[in-house]
C-alpha cells in the first residue's frame, strides 16, 4: 500500500475510533443523568425495610429526647436496629445542627451539617481510612434531623452488590442503546447521501447518454461536409503552387483548422460511440512501461521528467489494453499540459486486497476547487484548445472496467489522478 494510502487509512481509523469513544462517553454520561432518579428509586426500594425502621427509630429517639432521658434498654433497642441493618452511626441533631444523640463513629458528627432529605453517598474518614457510606437523612418531630449511615459495600452486603450491579448494568445498557441509535442514525444519513449520490449519478449518466447521441449525430452530419471542404482545400493547395505566399498561408491556416475540427469530431465520436471492450489479460507493468517509452521523449523534450514507480508485484488484470492505454495516455497528456519545464510526472502503482491502483501525479498549476466537482463532465474544459471530453472518456473507461477514478489537487502544488481497477 502506498504511503498516501496508508496515511488515509490511518486517518480514517483514528477518526472512527475518536467518534466511537465520544459517542460511548456521551451516551454513558447521558445515561447517568437520565437514570439518576431511577437509580435513587431503586436504592430506596432496596432500603425500604431499613427506611421504615429508621423512621420508627427517629420517632422513638425523638419521643425519648422529649422525655429528656434515653435508658440503657432504649439504647439496647437502638443498637439492635443498628446491628440489623449494618448502621455504623446514628446521629440525631436539633434544628440548629446541635447533636442531641450519637451512636457509632464520632467522625460522623460532621454529617449533621447536611440538611437535605433522602439517601446520599458520602465518604466518612475514620483514622485516615475512607469509608463510603449511604447517609440516610430524614426529619424527626420537633424539627430535628436523623442521620443513619450504612456502608456502601454492606447495605447488607448482598443488597449493596445487587443494587450497584443493577445500577451500573442499566447505565451500560442505556449507553449501548444510545450508541447503537447514534450508529444507526449515522448509517441512515450515510445511506441517504449515498442514494442521493447514486440517483444524481444515474441522472448524469442519462444526460450524458442523451448528449452523446446528439453529439454522435451532429458529428456525422458535420464530418461529411468537413471532408468535402478538406478535399477542396487540398486541391486548392496543390493548384496554388505559384500563388502569392499570403494566399498559401491562408490555405494552410484553413487546412489546419479543418484538421483541428476533425480531431474534435473524432473525440466526440469516441465518447458518444465508445467501442465495446475487448477483454484480455493485461499486464499493467508492461503496458505502462511501453507507454512511458512512447510518451517519455515528448515530455523530456519539453524539460519535464517522467518517472515510473511501480510495485514489482502488480497483478495481471482483465481489461481492454487499447482502452486502458487511452485512459492513461489522456491522463499523461493532462499532466504534461499542467506542467512547466523542470517539473516531474510520476506514474506510480500499488495493489490492495481487491484492487490495483495506478496514480499519475504532477507538480503543475493544480485545479481550482470549484472545478474539481465538474472535471469529469463532458465538454467542460479550462484549456483554450481543449475539447472537454478527455477526462469524460477516462472516467467512462474506468467505470466500464468496474473501476473508479479520483482526483486530488492543490493550486500551485500539483494534481494526482488515481485509477482503481479490480484485480483478476
Amino acid at each position: 500500500m502506498r504511503k498516501a494510502e496508508r496515511k488515509r487509512f490511518l486517518n480514517l481509523a483514528v477518526r472512527s475510533a475518536v467518534i466511537f469513544v465520544i459517542v460511548v462517553a456521551a451516551a454513558f454520561a447521558i445515561s447517568a443523568i437520565f437514570l439518576s432518579d431511577f437509580y435513587d428509586r431503586l436504592l430506596e426500594t432496596t432500603l425500604a425495610d431499613a427506611l421504615t425502621d429508621t423512621r420508627e427509630l427517629g420517632d422513638f429517639i425523638s419521643e425519648k429526647l422529649a422525655q429528656g432521658f434515653i435508658s440503657p434498654n432504649d439504647r439496647a433497642r437502638i443498637r439492635e436496629i443498628k446491628d440489623k441493618y449494618g448502621f455504623i452511626y446514628i446521629i440525631a441533631a436539633d434544628k440548629d445542627g446541635g447533636v442531641v444523640f450519637s451512636m457509632g463513629f464520632q467522625e460522623a458528627l460532621s454529617l449533621v451539617e447536611y440538611k437535605d432529605i433522602g439517601i446520599f453517598p458520602r465518604v466518612l474518614i475514620v483514622k485516615n481510612t475512607r469509608i463510603p457510606v449511604y447517609d440516610i437523612a430524614m426529619r424527626m418531630p420537633g424539627g430535628r434531623m436523623l442521620h443513619a449511615g450504612i456502608p456502601q459495600e454492606g447495605l447488607t452486603p448482598e443488597l449493596a452488590e445487587v443494587t450497584d450491579m443493577a445500577g451500573n448494568l442499566l447505565r451500560i445498557l442505556f449507553a449501548l442503546v444510545l450508541g447503537l441509535i447514534a450508529v444507526a442514525i449515522t448509517y441512515a444519513v450515510v445511506m441517504v447521501r449515498r442514494v442521493k449520490f447514486l440517483r444524481g449519478e444515474m441522472e448524469r449518466q442519462s444526460r450524458l447518454a442523451y448528449l452523446g447521441e446528439i453529439a454522435g449525430s451532429l458529428a456525422h452530419e458535420i464530418r461529411n461536409p468537413l471532408n468535402t471542404i478538406n478535399m477542396n482545400v487540398q486541391l486548392l493547395d496543390e493548384q496554388s503552387a505559384n500563388a502569392p505566399e499570403t494566399t498559401r498561408k491562408k490555405i494552410a491556416r484553413v487546412r489546419n483548422e479543418v484538421a483541428r475540427l476533425d480531431g474534435i469530431l473524432t473525440s466526440f465520436l469516441r465518447f458518444a460511440r465508445p467501442p465495446k471492450l475487448s477483454v484480455k489479460n493485461v499486464d499493467l507493468i508492461d503496458l505502462l512501461n511501453r507507454l512511458a517509452d512512447f510518451f517519455g521523449p515528448e515530455v523530456e523534450g519539453a524539460g519535464i521528467r517522467l518517472k515510473l514507480d511501480l510495485a514489482e508485484d502488480l497483478p495481471v488484470i482483465h481489461g481492454d489494453p487499447e482502452q486502458l492505454r487511452q485512459l492513461f495516455l489522456n491522463l499523461l497528456l493532462n499532466a504534461r499540459d499542467a506542467s512547466e519545464p523542470g517539473g516531474e510526472i510520476v506514474i506510480s502503482g500499488w495493489k490492495t486486497a481487491r484492487r490495483v491502483h495506478i496514480a499519475i501525479s504532477d507538480v503543475g498549476c493544480g485545479i481550482e476547487k470549484n472545478q474539481l466537482e465538474r472535471i469529469f463532465e463532458p465538454y467542460v474544459t479550462s484549456k483554450p484548445e481543449g475539447t472537454g471530453v478527455g477526462l469524460a472518456i477516462v472516467k467512462r473507461i474506468a467505470m466500464d472496467h468496474g473501476g473508479s477514478i479520483r482526483v486530488e489537487s492543490k493550486i500551485g502544488e500539483g494534481t494526482v489522478f488515481t485509477v482503481s481497477l479490480p484485480r483478476k
